[in-house]
């Protein structure tokens, strides 16, 4: 493939050979390291392709072989330029896209967003449209770090952020919080567990550190529960020294959530009466579209946008697309009883699916779900047990030793 672009490049003929002594003219070529690709014989002479910069050497051996050489295809590059010398429209268009391609190339056209589900594109889009990167940028403007450490710091459920140009592109990987949210314990030589919550105490497992709660106490944000203190006894049963250690321990504290949910008796429903679609192609912020689309009263305007880009990671400002117009009547519907219950009980158990995914473990249910004439109400408690506690680094001590007196 690479031989055939290269041969077209330079330039080759399809030539016949007329002469008595054939044999002589190809030695000679031989001699002159002229090279003749595919050969054949027929009806009495030869014909041969060879390179244009070979045919234009040939003159000479042919005058003294008394060969005659007939062109029959001129192929290649320099061919079509030689045809094409008076079209200079054409080379200007060509030169002028390849200058316009160059300079599109300098700027971010499009801007992607890998992996995430809790953010949508509009609100990462936004965040970064009021940190100044917007389509149409500079490349040399973008900062990949200062663009990844600028998502960290705004939104603390995010782990990870990956920033890279890819061409035209700008392309942002991120990683979110998903379920129980795994946080990095830092190897800290020594701290306390403390109350990351409000709750009283079911249970206490200490496997390092001395326990400062028991089961049924009643702890508050801020409590310490296993203090990160060894204490080391001698034979009477007295202090003899204190190390100061990192505490560990799983706690599990009984908490007491409220809940509250509304269903109003009656709500609105769309019936879609007439729907139109209309296309569009957009240049940077300029649309022009045949029959254009106005927002109005119980209309609704869904459109799909489709950027043009010339390989898989070179985007240009060129869109094309199109506008469904849906025009619906409002009707207002009521839900009866036992529809404003099954909805009730189903933001419920959602709920406490959220809650599952936390680690959190359900004890007792005192939701009451009620009906009257303005809708369904969900009212009452939930008491769950769920872990607690987290690490507190302090100022490092020295180790303190306490002998005790004996008389």
């Amino acid at each position: 493939m690479i031989t055939k672009i290269l041969q077209y490049y330079r330039g080759f003929v399809r030539a016949r050979i007329v002469s008595h002594s054939p044999e002589r003219f190809l030695n000679l070529c031989r001699n002159h390291q002229i090279i003749l690709q595919d050969l054949v014989y027929r009806d009495g002479y030869y014909e041969c392709q060879m390179d244009l910069k070979d045919f234009q050497r040939i003159r000479p051996i042919a005058h003294k072989s008394h060969t005659r050489l007939f062109i029959l295809k001129k192929c290649g590059f320099p061919f079509f330029l030689y045809r094409n010398r008076h079209r200079k429209v054409t080379y200007i268009s060509c030169a002028l896209f390849v200058i316009v391609l160059y300079v599109m190339s300098l700027f971010i056209w499009d801007i992607q967003f890998e992996g995430n589900q809790k953010y949508t594109d509009d609100v990462l889009m936004t965040f970064l449209h009021s940190q100044g990167y917007v389509q149409g940028m500079k490349v040399h403007n973008v900062v990949c770090e200062d663009l990844e450490k600028a998502i960290r710091n705004e939104y603390e459920d995010i782990n990870w952020v990956s920033a890279r140009i890819d061409g035209t592109r700008l392309v942002v990987k991120i990683k979110e919080n998903t379920g129980i949210l795994e946080i990095e314990e830092k190897n800290y030589e020594e701290g306390d567990l403390i109350a990351d919550k409000d709750g009283v105490v079911v249970s206490v497992i200490t496997r390092k550190g001395t326990p400062m709660v028991h089961k049924g106490d009643t702890v508050s944000v801020g409590d310490v529960l296993v203090a990160g203190t060894l204490e080391i006894l001698d034979d009477s049963g007295g202090v003899m020294a204190q190390h100061r250690v990192q505490a560990d321990a799983d706690i599990i504290l009984e908490r007491t959530y409220e809940y509250n949910d509304y269903i109003p008796a009656t709500y609105i429903e769309r019936n879609y009466i007439k729907e139109r679609k209309h296309y569009f192609i957009q240049f940077f912020d300029y649309r022009f579209q045949i029959f254009p689309v106005e927002k109005k009263e119980n209309t609704e305007i869904i459109t799909t946008k489709n950027q043009c880009h010339l390989f898989s990671n070179f985007y240009i400002p060129v869109y094309y697309g199109s506008c469904q117009e849906r025009i619906y009547e409002e009707t207002e519907k009521s839900y009866t009883e036992t529809e404003a219950k099954q909805l009730c009980e189903r933001n419920l158990q959602y709920y406490f699916k959220n809650l599952k995914k936390l680690g959190v473990e359900i004890i007792q249910n005192n939701v009451t779900i009620k009906w009257d004439v303005n809708g369904c109400t969900a009212n009452g408690t939930i008491v769950v047990h769920e872990k607690a506690g987290k690490l507190s680094q302090e100022q490092q001590v020295e180790e303190t030793m306490k002998a005790n007196e004996y008389h």
